[in-house]
Order: structure tokens, then sequence, then C-alpha cells
């Protein structure tokens, strides 16, 4: 499942893109929350889901919303990655 929204939120981007390596071994450079929640939702570990990536989850929405800044929000989701094994550099 793709996250979309009626708002277009695609066009919110990170300063530096966040990379990641899927447990299938995609490498992929997650340029913002939208990329980045899609990845939260398809192709995180189900057995990673901790607290970091909960918060992640939650603030790549509000990003998303606009109700938070996305640049803040990056670091949230590259602890979530460290947390699950998927940051790679």
């Amino acid at each position: 499942m793709l996250i979309e929204t009626e708002m277009n939120c695609s066009d919110i981007r990170w300063s530096v893109p966040v990379p990641v390596r899927t447990p299938k071994g995609r490498k992929l450079d997650v340029c913002g929350p939208q990329e980045a929640m899609n990845v939260l939702a398809m192709d995180w570990p189900k057995d990673e889901r901790g607290e970091h990536y909960e918060r992640a989850r939650k603030l790549c929405m509000a990003a998303m919303g606009r109700r938070v800044p996305a640049e803040t929000m990056r670091d949230d989701f590259i602890e979530a990655c460290l947390e699950a094994g998927l940051y790679c550099v």
C-alpha cells in the first residue's frame, strides 16, 4: 500500500536524502517524509517495529500534513533505520 494524500506532499523534501537498505537488499535514497512513510509501511521488517519506528511513523504523517517541519523529523527516521539495521552509507 503506497501512501498518498489529497494534498501534494511529494514536493516535501529533505535537504539530504537518507540512504536505506531494505531487508530484500534494495538500496534507496529516501528524500522526504512521503518516501519515508512508504518505506515504513512496505519495506520495514515486522519484528523491528520499536519505539523509534513508531515515533518516525507518527512524525512522517505530521510532516506530510505540514503540521511539523519535514527537516526536523529526518533525524527520527534515521534513528528508526538505525534501530532496525536499515541505515547504510
